[in-house]
């Protein structure tokens, strides 16, 4: 319970810092108030006062929007976090093409070098034996 509790305090701290980074592009770029940006982007001043807000964060087509109307990039909306999320993609799928080579190697495979389709689709992976292995027995 107190995980759970601390996640939803790190990840409201972030839409307020997310809606402070927005707030104050708006003001750079000259929109007056949150109704001068949701007119440009199509939007209500209420969306963009939750975003500042920190209540909600755009997503998908509402983010896209808001980075063209504020001429951002998602990296200078984000900084770093972006990075850090591929690297976590990276190290995770790293480990799973490990597990996966490992798993290979013991049914007596070599991961590496794979003599074409050797897996059976659907399901469960399973090897196949090609016909020089078959003759190696």
């Amino acid at each position: 319970m107190y995980w759970g509790k601390c996640l939803k305090s790190e990840d409201k701290s972030k839409k307020k810092t997310l809606g402070k980074k927005i707030q104050m592009r708006r003001k750079e770029l000259g929109f007056k108030n949150q109704q001068a940006l949701a007119d440009a982007m199509g939007k209500t001043q209420y969306d963009i006062g939750r975003w500042e807000a920190g209540i909600h964060e755009p997503k998908g087509e509402n983010l896209e929007e808001l980075l063209k109307s504020l001429k951002w990039t998602r990296t200078d909306l984000f900084g770093q976090e972006p990075k850090e999320l591929r690297d976590a993609t990276i190290s995770r799928l790293s480990d799973e093409i490990t597990a996966l080579k490992a798993f290979i190697r013991s049914r007596g495979y070599d991961p590496d070098n794979l003599p074409g389709p050797v897996l059976e689709s659907p399901g469960p992976l399973v090897l196949k034996e090609t016909q020089d292995q078959k003759k190696k027995k």
